[in-house]
C-alpha cells in the first residue's frame, strides 16, 4: 500500500522516526526502527538490528 504512504505526506511521516515500525510489501514484512525520512523519494530507511545494539549498549 505505497500509495497510502504517499498520501499520508512528511509531516505524518516524520512522526514515526525514531520508532518501531513495521511495514509491509508485497513479499515481505520488515520489523525495526524507522531512522530516516527521504520526502523526495519517498523512502525510509528500517534498521531491524537496532534492537540488538541497544539491548548490548545497556
Amino acid at each position: 500500500m505505497q500509495g497510502g504512504w504517499r498520501a499520508c505526506g512528511p509531516r505524518l511521516w516524520l512522526r514515526h522516526v525514531d520508532k518501531r515500525v513495521k511495514v509491509k510489501t508485497r513479499r515481505q514484512e520488515h520489523r525495526g526502527w524507522l531512522l530516516s525520512v527521504d520526502p523526495v523519494s519517498i523512502h525510509g530507511k528500517v534498521e531491524p538490528e537496532l534492537d540488538a545494539f541497544l539491548h548490548t549498549v545497556r
